[in-house]
């Protein structure tokens, strides 16, 4: 499956970047990669940040956990989680 750069932007690039090494070009994501490329630098730089990428984990985590536990996602620890867990913002 082809990830979505909305909803992960690492792994879009790094298929997108697999893609382009393998000339696939159909294959291809180029309203994507026209947009990453368009957008302002801080924005991107703040959505590639290993901050961002960690944060990401944690909420997939935290969603996954409370599916499994039948929690709520409010009822898991986000306020006292390491500031690398909270989203950064530039």
């Amino acid at each position: 499956m082809y990830p979505s750069h909305e909803k992960d932007v690492y792994g879009w690039a790094v298929r997108t970047a697999q893609l382009l090494r393998e000339k696939k070009m159909s294959e291809v994501d180029f309203e994507g990669i026209i947009e990453e490329i368009g957008s302002d630098k801080y924005e991107l730089i703040n959505r590639l940040s290993l901050d961002n990428i960690l944060a990401d984990a944690y909420d997939i985590a935290i969603s996954k956990a409370a599916k499994e536990t039948s929690l709520d996602e409010k009822d898991f620890p986000t306020e006292n989680a390491p500031k690398y867990f909270r989203k950064a913002v530039c």
